[in-house]
């Protein structure tokens, strides 16, 4: 019966949203955080390829905002 109740209040997302978030985080559109909450696990620990921020230039965050 334990076994059922810790079942039963897992968290549980469907595949195709946690492959969604993990294909974001590797284009790094977002962080690990949302994705390693679902997993339950911390975002440290989450070992996904992500792109260099340092290659970002001074423009980008402003083109991404529209300006």
């Amino acid at each position: 019966m334990i076994d059922r109740i810790n079942a039963a209040v897992r968290r549980r997302f469907p595949t195709a949203l946690q492959a969604a978030h993990l294909a974001r985080i590797a284009s790094g559109d977002i962080g690990k955080g949302t994705l390693a909450w679902m997993l339950g696990i911390n975002p440290d620990t989450l070992d996904v390829d992500t792109p260099d921020r340092s290659e970002i230039g001074a423009a980008e965050p402003a083109r991404a905002l529209g300006h």
